[in-house]
């Protein structure tokens, strides 16, 4: 299972590899608009992947 962790994703990018993982809001910490914007255009790339 990926998490949205600092150290996952640089990690990510240590290997090339490119950060897909979706960005989680947090209680104290909400999402920036970006993040917002680049949820949306993952979850269409997510449902195509998961969807049968």
């Amino acid at each position: 299972m990926a998490f949205n962790g600092i150290d996952r994703r640089e990690a990510l990018a240590d290997g090339g590899i490119a950060d897909a993982i979706m960005h989680r809001s947090h209680a104290r910490r909400r999402l920036a608009p970006w993040q917002r914007w680049m949820n949306v255009v993952l979850a269409s790339i997510r449902g195509q992947a998961i969807a049968p």
